[in-house]
């Protein structure tokens, strides 16, 4: 059986008892949160899958040539609504230099989405998150640069533990 197959099934039968249920505001909250829950659930089954599936091994067959720049653009307009709800300036900027490299597509673009996704999570109303992309001979820098809250001193040894989740 599908991972997915479950959450798919709870997630769209929370979404039509709140399409049912329009007109009852009782429903809306806890309908609402099994939506939330079962969105939140999905994002880390499919990063579970993802997981398993490379096992930090990349192979040769896993490797695309990929444009850095599309791709960061991509992303920034993805995460400009997102940032936008939670009153958040997302900008970015991109050489004029088409950055190319031999990348995982899947990895590389979960971990850039998952380095988004805490920088819009933790700045608060009003702040700024930026990716900046910044090419050299042979490599390039991607950097989310946010005015956040950051990371604590004491787990910075600790952040690219597996599953480490601060206190």
């Amino acid at each position: 059986m599908s991972l997915r197959s479950p959450l798919s099934a709870i997630l769209t039968k929370a979404q039509l008892g709140l399409l049912i249920a329009a007109d009852d505001s009782r429903y809306h909250h806890p309908l609402g949160n099994v939506v939330d829950s079962a969105k939140s659930m999905g994002v880390l089954v499919n990063n579970l899958l993802l997981l398993a599936r490379h096992q930090g091994r990349l192979t040769p067959e896993s490797l695309k040539l990929l444009n850095l720049n599309d791709l960061l653009k991509n992303l920034a307009t993805q995460f400009t609504t997102l940032a936008e709800q939670q009153n958040i300036k997302l900008t970015y900027e991109l050489p004029e230099q088409l950055i190319k490299l031999w990348a995982d597509p899947d990895l590389l673009r979960q971990a850039i989405e998952n380095l988004l996704n805490n920088a819009c999570k933790y700045t608060p109303a009003g702040g700024t998150v930026r990716l900046h992309l910044t090419p050299h001979p042979g490599w390039a820098i991607v950097q989310v640069i946010d005015t956040g809250i950051g990371i604590p001193e004491a787990d910075l040894p600790y952040i690219f533990n597996r599953f480490y989740v601060p206190d």
